[in-house]
């Protein structure tokens, strides 16, 4: 299976790549896969991890300076154009075609929420200074939504470990009804049914933990992508100005594109709204599709 597709098919990231960048649970994935298959591969992958942790750090801040430049580019029209309503305009647009992707809306959400609060930091910075309280408070919003974000993640953690160790006592009692010589074929189609059972009532929790793990990722990228948008040193003061009020805008079209997609998700029917059943029916779908275009693309 080829990491990076999997996991751009299961959270629709593949359109959000010029936003984005890849996903670093993706790039990790795949640089160990890769690892694995070498000739000198040895058990412990860890071993000698320095040169592979410079290689993924280097493709991290590729991914940094690119989605800088995609931002630059995009913002343009906001900044050099000064076509407001042309600019929203077209992003709306854009981030209508972002929402059909799997996990779009919520992607979208966080984005335009990070984008603001960004902008929000800097510009209390440069025109009301670095000690004032606007500067304050803009710095406590962010702290606040990247910590919301580091809690749901313990916390979709914590029920991931419980649901992986229903799995386990599910699969230890089959190994010891096996062991007593319980053989027959209608008992290990039982058997089967009961790990499949809690497979399948752990696959929402683990779809939960891994999104909750991508949403910090795109915090920690995008606080340095909005770093090295804003604190160009190549362009005037005013410029740096602008665009920090048009990254302002454009988090405010993404969260309100966002959240209006999500809502009309949930009006016709949520997830928070479904049965346990239907939502285990749901995730397992979109893994197995997931999985199966990755395995294609292999």
């Amino acid at each position: 299976m080829d990491p990076k597709t999997f996991f751009s098919l299961l959270f629709g990231s593949e359109r959000f790549i010029p936003w984005t960048g890849e996903l670093h649970i993706a790039a990790s994935l795949d640089h160990f896969s890769k690892a694995a298959r070498r000739e000198d591969y040895v058990d412990d992958v860890f071993v000698g991890d320095g040169a592979n942790g410079w290689a993924l750090l280097k493709q991290q801040l590729k991914r940094e300076v690119e989605c800088a430049c995609h931002l630059r580019d995009k913002l343009e029209r906001h900044v050099y154009g000064r076509d407001t309503v042309g600019f929203e305009e077209q992003m709306r647009l854009e981030a209508h075609e972002l929402t059909r992707a799997q996990f779009g809306p919520a992607l979208l959400i966080a984005l335009g929420d990070i984008y603001q609060l960004r902008a929000e930091m800097y510009l209390a910075n440069e025109l009301h200074g670095r000690y004032t309280l606007a500067k304050r408070a803009a710095s406590t919003k962010h702290r606040g939504l990247r910590l919301q974000h580091r809690l749901i993640f313990l916390r979709n953690a914590a029920d991931s470990l419980m649901r992986a160790r229903q799995v386990y006592t599910a699969a230890s009692s089959v190994v010891r009804s096996s062991g007593e010589g319980s053989d027959s074929e209608g008992c290990d189609e039982e058997q089967a049914r009961v790990i499949e059972a809690a497979m399948d009532a752990a696959l929402p929790s683990f779809l939960a933990t891994a999104w909750s793990y991508v949403v910090q990722d795109i915090d920690d990228t995008m606080k340095e992508v909005t770093k090295k948008f804003l604190r160009d040193k190549s362009i005037p003061w005013q410029i740096r100005i602008r665009r920090a009020q048009a990254l302002q805008h454009l988090g405010q079209i993404f969260s309100e594109e966002g959240a209006q997609a999500e809502a009309m998700q949930s009006s016709g029917g949520g997830a928070s709204g479904r049965a346990p059943e239907e939502r285990q029916a749901e995730a397992k779908a979109v893994i197995q599709e997931a999985f199966l275009g990755a395995m294609r693309e292999r």
